[in-house]
């Protein structure tokens, strides 16, 4: 999938990912049949707080953050909407605090047990399990499942 537009480069540089490298209908066309899916996988901008504080509102001082998480979800949505007549699902995942390699160095053991306090779960999560979300979202079990958000987050925003 290549070809970003002008609007998907000003999201990709607010994520800095390139996750907003998106695919167009017609771009997206080689997927097309029965049980084609597209997954997008984001992290969740739910939680205010890496520190534990109150969920559900964003990070404070990273709306910027934020806003590209939301693009995210709703460019997910559009384009399940958009590739549906293909029979091309689009999911987004959304986990929530994650045990990897990418927060080994970012975060102290002290504080993951202070953020896994705040997680219903009791603990962080395990990319074994964001990837088992994947898999469900590429099996036939999900064929009637798109233009969804699926939180895997240990029931941190549980509302």
């Amino acid at each position: 999938m290549s070809g970003t537009s002008t609007g998907f480069a000003a999201l990709e540089g607010a994520h800095g990912s390139g996750a907003a490298e998106a695919p167009s209908r017609g771009a997206a066309s080689g997927f097309a049949g029965a049980g084609s899916s597209v997954a997008g996988s984001d992290v969740d901008a739910g939680f205010s707080s890496f520190e534990g504080g109150e969920g559900g509102g964003g990070v404070f001082g990273r709306s910027h953050y934020a806003a590209s998480k939301a693009g995210i979800m709703g460019l997910a949505k559009a384009l399940a909407r958009e590739l549906a007549p293909d029979a091309i699902r689009v999911n987004a995942i959304a986990p929530g605090p994650i045990d990897n390699d990418f927060t080994k160095g970012a975060m102290t053991r002290e504080i993951k047990n202070r953020i896994a306090t705040g997680v219903p779960l009791g603990r962080l999560g395990t990319s074994d399990e964001i990837a088992g979300v994947c898999l469900f979202l590429a099996s036939p079990l999900s064929s009637f499942v798109t233009g969804t958000v699926i939180d895997a987050n240990g029931g941190l925003l549980i509302h």
